[in-house]
């Protein structure tokens, strides 16, 4: 649908730098990491939180306490008045969290929503599901993480496989592939310039890592596990899967860490904002949803979805970014969209 005047305060959203596998934050509780992260930044932009009447909470791992979800956040982080559901759709888990706080402002449901997304692929949950019928009563397990990242229960292939029959069914190369990658990683040293500056916007720094007895582990200051790369070094990589194109450089990584961010009307926006003048308003959402194993085209449909209920044409574009898992996603989305 497409969303009537709902707007985001300029500064009124934030996450913490991102962990990689099994790095700082490995060990921390996505909830209530999330919770203390999100009281801070409210605090720090000078927002009380007794104005929100509206969340959720995205998450796609589930951790300790995640059956309270939403509420328990809320709860942690002094909204004693608020409630509202826990969200999960994978790779498309916080987008959702938006287009649903969206809908709640255009519905009149809430007059100012938060929206915080949280996740934790480290050490996710290892799931014993109970099967009295199976052999001996045995019931049947799931690595929650690493068996879905491995096998998609209806395409009943990796994820990874998906980005290869995309590239090979649209021809992408290996090359361009490395050329989005090495595009990425240029765009991403320009944030770390000036000390950081762009990141600092919204980056809530530094973040201390303690022990059970309050003792300081780490203190994070930015994102771990983004690599030093250039074209040798990427041509060097093998592919993920024997005889295909994607490799470990050109897929993102799995990583920990958590965002939230503020909706409301434009006049709360503007009281709201952090600086005077600058409006940022979300006009639509879309899903798109393509033949199986075929997942990085779905961007295509989503996005022209987007596109048409916002009453807006690709060339009217000033500028666009992605979140993709695959390189190829980035390449197969440019060629269609004509950007």
């Amino acid at each position: 649908m497409s969303h009537g005047q709902v707007f985001i305060p300029y500064g009124g959203y934030w996450c913490t730098p991102f962990s990689k596998w099994q790095g700082s934050f490995a060990t921390l509780e996505p909830i209530p990491f999330a919770a203390e992260i999100a009281r801070r930044a409210i605090d720090e932009r000078g927002i009380d939180g007794k104005v929100f009447d509206g969340i959720c909470l995205g998450t796609t791992i589930p951790s300790r306490g995640s059956f309270y979800g939403a509420p328990w956040l809320a709860g942690l982080m002094g909204l004693d008045t608020i409630t509202g559901p826990t969200i999960s759709q994978a790779c498309a888990t916080s987008a959702r969290c938006l287009a649903y706080g969206a809908e709640q402002l255009s519905t009149g449901a809430a007059q100012i929503f938060l929206a915080v997304a949280a996740d934790r692929t480290s050490n996710g949950p290892h799931i014993y599901y109970p099967d009295p019928s199976g052999p001996g009563g045995t019931g049947k397990s799931e690595n929650w993480v690493l068996d879905n990242f491995g096998r998609d229960p209806l395409a009943r292939c990796a994820m990874v496989v998906t980005a290869e029959n995309v590239a090979r069914a649209s021809e992408i190369s290996r090359q361009e592939q490395e050329e989005v990658t090495l595009l990425r990683h240029q765009q991403y040293q320009r944030a770390l310039g000036d000390d950081s500056a762009f990141l600092r916007r919204f980056m809530v720094t530094p973040v201390e890592v303690k022990s059970a007895r309050g003792k300081v582990l780490a203190s994070v200051s930015g994102d771990e596990g983004v690599f030093p790369t250039d074209a040798e070094k990427l041509s060097r990589l093998r592919p993920v899967v024997e005889g295909g194109s994607v490799t470990f450089g050109t897929q993102t990584h799995p990583a920990d860490g958590n965002a939230g961010m503020i909706l409301t009307s434009r006049e709360r926006a503007r009281e709201l904002a952090q600086e005077p003048g600058i409006e940022i308003q979300l006009l639509a959402a879309g899903q798109g949803r393509v033949a199986r194993a075929m997942m990085p085209q779905a961007n295509v449909p989503a996005a022209r979805q987007a596109l048409d209920r916002a009453g807006l044409a690709v060339d009217e574009l000033a500028a666009v970014t992605t979140h993709l898992p695959f390189a190829v996603g980035d390449v197969y989305l440019s060629r269609e969209l004509g950007i």
